[in-house]
């Protein structure tokens, strides 16, 4: 069974682990950025299916990074997620 391949966007520590220790299972890959330019990084060299992206980044807005991984051609999905209530 081939892995699922997670990439985890969020620049704060705890987050970025919650939510690797909440879907980490054996048929699952998970790496993780602590901010846009490590995302870009990963993603120009790893193949994902699934980009989980915080909306506040200390670099890069969420935004931005999602505008990015859709020009990839057959990118992943993408969930942006935010622990603000208004953006």
């Amino acid at each position: 069974m081939a892995k699922i391949r997670l990439l985890i966007i969020d620049d704060e520590p705890l987050v970025r682990n919650f939510l690797k220790e909440a879907l980490l299972t054996k048929s699952s890959l998970i790496l993780m950025a602590e901010n846009g330019q490590e995302a870009y990084k990963l993603l120009a060299k790893e193949k994902f299916d699934l980009v989980l992206a915080d909306l506040r980044l200390p670099d890069i807005n969420g935004l931005e990074v999602l505008k990015k991984i859709k020009e990839i051609q057959n990118g992943p999905e993408v969930i942006v997620i935010s622990g603000y209530a208004t953006f």
